[in-house]
């Protein structure tokens, strides 16, 4: 899932490891990778006072891109340009599978 908070605040433990948080306030976004590739979601969100979160379930938003067969290239373009922004050219998980 992608997630969007709406209102409050959290903070964001990336990686499997102890590490030192990011604080993320409304109006933030986690997780669009899920989205466009294949994604292991890694690291844990806390709240850090009242919040509330937006979901996108991702496989729902793929199954609904792909009904649009007139915005589909646009969206896998997209996809394309996300993978380029963050994985360089050359590595391993750019061959990783798009919308």
């Amino acid at each position: 899932k992608m997630y969007f908070i709406s209102r409050g605040g959290c903070e964001y433990y990336p990686g499997v490891s102890e590490s030192d948080p990011v604080e993320l306030w409304s109006p933030s976004y986690l997780s669009e990778a899920v989205l466009w590739m294949v994604w292991e979601h890694q690291g844990r969100l806390i709240a850090n006072s009242y919040c509330e979160l937006v979901l996108i379930d991702a496989q729902k938003f793929q199954d609904m891109v792909s009904l649009t067969s007139t915005h589909l290239s646009k969206y896998r373009h997209y996809s394309a340009l996300f993978r380029h922004a963050l994985f360089p050219k050359g590595s391993a998980a750019m061959n990783s599978e798009d919308i």
